[in-house]
């Protein structure tokens, strides 16, 4: 195995542990995290005259860090699989990324003050969906431009 792909599957390790080590925090340990992020961008809209319930705020924020979790892992392991399985690398790309948006939302449901939410498993899922699409758009531009 070259030097690159191995890095790039320790990366790709590393963030499906930060992943997990996410839904391991105590409802009062992630909703400080994210609620500093929602207070401070709260201050910003606020500072610009932007209008927005600070309840919504949060709401979105906490969805949107789900999605980009999972839309890093998803341009992590389309490259890990794409260099691993050429052919079949979508599919498992799309079916490692579904798996382990179960198991994370699984994990959270015996966590105190947590819950897994199927909504959840949808919106992590369409990360990586998305994640997909880009990825494949890139490879085509890049290898337009290697032609």
């Amino acid at each position: 195995m070259k030097k690159r792909y191995i890095v790039l599957l320790i990366i790709g390790i590393l963030w499906n542990i930060f992943i997990f080590t996410q839904s391991l925090l105590p409802s009062n340990n992630s909703s400080e995290l994210s609620g500093f992020l929602s207070q401070n961008i709260y201050k910003i809209l606020t500072y610009l005259n932007i209008n927005v319930n600070p309840d919504n705020l949060h709401f979105i924020l906490r969805k949107l860090a789900h999605f980009t979790e999972f839309f890093i892992l998803g341009i992590l392991w389309s490259a890990i699989y794409h260099k691993l399985h050429n052919k079949m690398w979508i599919y498992m790309t799309l079916l490692y990324g579904f798996v382990v948006a179960f198991i994370d939302e699984s994990i959270q449901t015996f966590i105190p003050g947590r819950d897994g939410n199927f909504i959840d498993v949808i919106i992590d899922f369409s990360g990586v969906l998305i994640s997909v699409f880009i990825y494949i758009f890139i490879s085509y531009l890049a290898k337009k431009i290697k032609e």
